[in-house]
């Protein structure tokens, strides 16, 4: 069973560790009714199942977000010693890719590379190329 925690504060209320949500929002205020109404909030209903939802009351006081946090989880770089297995999504180094053609009437997205050498490069992609496009030019 999944355990959802509501927070209400004097400006608003939180649900689990997400941001402040301000009441005369219609979202808002659908969440509020269900709760008021002693029922499972919609948002709350995971694959039919409602959620058990437990209420911090906190309304004297006003919401103040979090302090900044670090992501503090671990990263992956392209081309790390990592072994790849057998996935045929994995570029080998043989594999040529050529450079895709960017259509500039289309949304375009830039990508900054950066090398082992500390290298720089700008790339302008279409939102619709992978990252396979990208290994054309880093090959």
């Amino acid at each position: 069973e999944r355990l959802v925690n509501v927070t209400f504060y004097e400006n608003g209320f939180t649900v689990g560790d997400g941001p402040l949500r301000e009441p005369g929002i219609p979202e808002n205020d659908r969440f509020l009714a269900d709760v008021q109404a002693g029922i499972c909030p919609r948002e709350l209903i995971v694959d039919g199942q409602p959620s058990s939802v437990q209420i911090s009351d906190k309304r004297g006081e006003r919401f103040k977000p979090p302090a900044y946090v670090a992501f503090a989880g671990a990263g992956q770089s392209a081309g790390s010693a990592a072994v790849a297995g057998q996935d045929s999504s994995v570029v080998s180094p043989s594999t040529q890719v050529e450079k895709p053609p960017v259509d500039e009437g289309e949304p375009t997205v830039r990508v900054q590379l950066a090398y082992e050498n500390r290298k720089r490069e700008v790339v302008t992609l279409n939102k619709h190329h992978t990252v396979r496009h990208l290994t054309a030019f880093v090959n």
